[in-house]
C-alpha cells in the first residue's frame, strides 16, 4: 500500500520565521521510519512538504497514494492541515486520511469532520497497525490510540500506552527527505539534521503542550543511541530536536564524550 505523509504548507501567522529556519519533518521520517520496519515492505512511504511542493493535488494526482497522512505539529499549522485534507478528499475521495501531532493529539474536534482518523498521541506503534487493517479492510475500532466520527459522533478507541523505552523505537527513514534534503535549514546551519535525542519535559509549564502530550513524562534515549543516530547523519549541522536538551545534564556530558571518543566533527545547536 502506498502512503503519502504530508507536511503542510507554511502558515502565514510564522510571521517571518521561516527566514531563521525550515527544518525537516522529523516526526513524519519517525513514522515512515516504523512503517519500514514493521510493514515488512507491504507498505511505502513518501513525503509531499508543502512548504516546497505547492501543488498537493498534482503530487497526488502523481503518486496515487491508497493512505495520505497530515501532520499537525503546531496549532499554526491548523489552517493548512486542514486545506491539505480538503484538497486530498477532492482528489482522491477513496484514500483514508488520518493526522497527528501534537495540536490533533490534544484538539481532535479541529480535524473529526474532515478526515477517517486522528492518531491520538505517538504514532511509530499505531500507524503501521492502522495502515495493516486499512489494506485489508478489517475495522480499526480495536486499536487504542484512535479517535473519529461513528454515527457522527466523536468515538474514542482508549489510551494507548506511551513507549517506555525510545532506544526500541526503529530509526528515522531519513529517505523520505531527499527530494528537500538540501532546502533544510536553521540560521547559517545549512543543510542541517535533526536528531531527537529525548521527549517531553520534566517541566509544568501552563503555556506548553509538550508535557501534556507526553502525560507529564520525560524519556530520553540512552547516550549510545543517541550516537548511533549521530553516525547515520549525513551533514556537518546537527540541530537536536529535544524541547529541553540541557534537562540531564550527566547524560549530555555522556553524549558528548561518547561524539569525542567517535571522533565525529560535527557542529551542534539545541533548545535548552
Amino acid at each position: 500500500m502506498k502512503i503519502v505523509l504530508v507536511q503542510p504548507a507554511r502558515a502565514q501567522s510564522y510571521i517571518g520565521f521561516h527566514h531563521i529556519a525550515i527544518t525537516e519533518p522529523l516526526g513524519l521520517e519517525a513514522i515512515a521510519g516504523a512503517i519500514k520496519a514493521k510493514a515488512n515492505g507491504r507498505h511505502e512511504a513518501v513525503l509531499c512538504d508543502m512548504r516546497f511542493d505547492l501543488d498537493l493535488e498534482r503530487f497526488l494526482r502523481k503518486t496515487k497514494p491508497d493512505a495520505i497522512g497530515v501532520a499537525v505539529p503546531f496549532t499554526m499549522a491548523v489552517y493548512a492541515a486542514q486545506e491539505a485534507l480538503k484538497i486530498a478528499r477532492e482528489t482522491l475521495p477513496g484514500a483514508f486520511l488520518f493526522v497527528g501531532g501534537h495540536h490533533a493529539a490534544l484538539n481532535p474536534s479541529d480535524f473529526l469532520n474532515r478526515c477517517d482518523a486522528v492518531v491520538i498521541g505517538e504514532g511509530e506503534e499505531i500507524t503501521p497497525e492502522l495502515m495493516d487493517r486499512v489494506e485489508s479492510g478489517d475495522e480499526y475500532e480495536t486499536l487504542p490510540g484512535l479517535m473519529f466520527l461513528r454515527d457522527g459522533k466523536p468515538f474514542s478507541t482508549g489510551e494507548r500506552p506511551l513507549i517506555k523505552d525510545l532506544d526500541t523505537l526503529p530509526f528515522m527513514d531519513r529517505s523520505l527527505i531527499e527530494p528537500y534534503f538540501e532546502r533544510y535549514f536553521f540560521r547559517n546551519m545549512s543543510p542541517v539534521t535533526m536528531v531527537e535525542t529525548a521527549r517531553g519535559c520534566p517541566h509544568r509549564c501552563t503555556f506548553c503542550s509538550v508535557w501534556k502530550f507526553n502525560r507529564g513524562r520525560y524519556r530520553q534515549k540512552s547516550p549510545e543511541r543517541v550516537l548511533e543516530e549521530l553516525k547515520q547523519t549525513k551533514t556537518d549541522d546537527i540541530l537536536f530536536a529535544d524541547d529541553n536538551f540541557m534537562s540531564n545534564v550527566p547524560r549530555v556530558e555522556r553524549i558528548y564524550e561518547l561524539i569525542k571518543e567517535a571522533g565525529l566533527k560535527k557542529s551542534f545547536s539545541c533548545q535548552a
